[in-house]
């Protein structure tokens, strides 16, 4: 059995270096974290349009309805195929999308 007594050592200089190091970057922390709330004004006056409106999250939807105007029926087609590579049906479980 080991000595519980006989941890590993860390010199006094090692620890001071540490303590030493991590009290220097507390203060950039911080300005660092105030400084990305700060606005730079930039992107102030930008009206974008977006793409569609938020997706009924009550409604329940049918195979296929989830995204009716993101895939054509084609890439529909080849996500269903990628995801049965990616999770192939076994014994114990079935395919992606089945």
């Amino acid at each position: 059995m080991s000595d519980p007594n006989n941890f590993p050592r860390m010199d006094r200089r090692t620890a001071l270096k540490w303590i030493s190091t991590a009290a220097a970057t507390v203060p950039s922390i911080q300005s660092f974290s105030l400084s990305a709330e700060k606005s730079s004004g930039a992107t102030r006056g930008i009206k974008a349009k977006g793409y569609g409106p938020d997706p009924d999250l009550l409604k329940i939807y049918k195979p296929g309805d989830l995204w009716p105007l993101t895939f054509t029926e084609e890439q529909r087609r080849l996500v269903i195929a990628l995801c049965d590579i990616i999770m192939p049906a076994d014994d114990q479980s079935p395919s992606a999308s089945s």
